[in-house]
């Protein structure tokens, strides 16, 4: 078989040109208008009229839109070349004082005045407020641990105790 491909392929070859040969000796048409041109590519030339008059409008939009967009565009470019910029002197201030940040107390003020533990549950009076164990006092601080004369309690992450007074 592949010692007739080249055969084969000269036969196409010939028949393409044969066909192509063929159409091109046909004489074009022409009309008694002398244009040249038959019915239906009359009928698309008039299709493609109606369709650009049709679509002139958004086309003005588009044309509109355009030119806002080159306009700003423009705008813009003056801005856009930093190199062409004046050169301005950059004056490095020194800041007057360190800025004030707020220190967090390292203790707060409670007042424990009486402590009661009874068999299955602890009482305590912390500033004024009685509280249980594991209860959370009116100033936000928890109280972890009761025990004999004092107090343990946390507030903000500060865990202080608290001793009765005279104790």
């Amino acid at each position: 078989m592949m010692k007739y491909s080249g055969v084969i392929l000269l036969l196409l070859l010939v028949v393409a040109a044969a066909y192509s040969y063929d159409k091109m000796s046909e004489p074009p048409r022409v009309l008694a208008n002398g244009t040249g041109l038959d019915e239906r590519n009359i009928r698309l030339a008039i299709q493609k009229a109606q369709s650009i008059a049709e679509q002139q409008p958004q086309l003005d939009s588009l044309q509109q839109r355009m030119s806002v967009v080159q306009k700003s565009s423009n705008a813009f470019e003056v801005y856009t070349n930093l190199i062409s910029l004046p050169r301005k002197e950059v004056k490095i201030v020194q800041p007057v004082a360190e800025p004030i940040r707020p220190k967090l107390p390292t203790r707060y003020n409670y007042t424990l005045t009486m402590v009661y533990i009874a068999a299955d549950d602890k009482y305590a009076v912390i500033n004024g407020e009685f509280s249980r164990e594991g209860g959370v006092l009116s100033s936000g601080a928890k109280v972890l641990n009761i025990s004999k004369g004092k107090v343990k309690v946390v507030r903000r992450g500060i865990v202080q105790t608290v001793k009765l007074k005279g104790s």
